[in-house]
């Protein structure tokens, strides 16, 4: 976050924090607080998997 990149996509996340308040606080507690988010990535065995599904157009 400390390259001009990041602080970009900072500054222009604020609004839509500042009109959401609560999912902002619910998200940075789930990140920073209790890393629930981060959970399921770590190693050597994480408990669950991220599943991605990407379809083409026939």
């Amino acid at each position: 976050m400390a390259t001009a990149k990041g602080i970009k996509i900072l500054a222009s996340s604020l609004p839509n924090a500042w009109r959401n308040p609560r999912q902002t606080f619910d998200m940075l507690a789930c990140m920073l607080g209790s890393e629930s988010w981060n959970w399921q990535f770590r190693e050597p065995s994480p408990p669950t998997c991220l599943l991605r599904q990407t379809w083409k157009a026939a």
